[in-house]
């Protein structure tokens, strides 16, 4: 477990709340956030390292983090929390969505679960003029979508319409138990289960477009699951 300082700037860069309740330094010009929180909303390089400059991350039981609460800049008496319990409450679910919303992209989760919690996906219609990567996920007409290719998103272009585009998450878990439907342009995950023409296929190699065929064409990404289907 460890713990990540930051700076008043930064959280209200992100949409963050500080509250009286969280560790400050003396000057109130810092936090110390969990990396749990943290992570949700810091974006990393493609080998996962931190791209906020300098960070100061600490393990939990550290002598570092010791002698930083301990320090002339961190140390300071116990005051009463200036904001009321009720906004305290309030204020720190937000902060939990505005984090959940910020990290979504990267967190893992089945179809099923995707399906659960759509409303938390940014909307299709903000995202008009962004460029959009391969996997993004998306809310419209109420449900989860996927970008099956990246693109820039554009007013006309619905996902409903365009399924080279955009395919709906299935609610489906992939699983051998709970297989997804395959429909063509749909973008496939290695490890996930498949179903086609009462035939069970998994996937053994992700693949990075959808294409307009069958699945028992796409030999080079799927194999059939011996035993199953008919």
């Amino acid at each position: 477990m460890k713990f990540i300082v930051v700076t008043i700037e930064w959280m209200s860069a992100h949409g963050l709340t500080p509250l009286s309740t969280m560790r400050k330094s003396k000057d109130g010009s810092k936090v110390i956030l969990h990396e749990d929180y943290f992570n949700l909303i810091a974006k990393r390089d493609e080998e996962g390292n931190l791209l906020l400059e300098r960070a100061e991350v600490y393990a939990h039981n550290s002598i570092e983090l010791e002698n930083l609460l301990n320090s002339k800049e961190w140390s300071y008496s116990e005051e009463t929390p200036t904001e009321s319990a009720d906004f305290i409450q309030v204020a720190a679910v937000r902060n939990l969505m505005t984090a959940t919303k910020a990290g979504i992209q990267d967190l893992k989760m089945t179809g099923r679960e995707t399906n659960k919690v759509a409303d938390l996906l940014p909307a299709w219609e903000e995202l008009w003029g962004e460029a959009l990567p391969l996997r993004f996920k998306l809310r419209y007409d109420d449900k989860p979508w996927r970008v099956n290719q990246a693109h820039t998103a554009q007013e006309g272009w619905r996902p409903s319409e365009l399924p080279a585009l955009y395919g709906l998450v299935s609610d489906h878990d992939g699983t051998q138990e709970d297989p997804i439907p395959y429909e063509p342009w749909m973008l496939l995950d290695e490890g996930l289960y498949y179903t086609d023409g009462g035939r069970l296929y998994v996937c053994t190699t992700s693949s990075n477009v959808g294409y307009d065929a069958g699945i028992d064409s796409l030999a080079a990404l799927v194999k059939p699951v011996e035993g199953a289907g008919s």
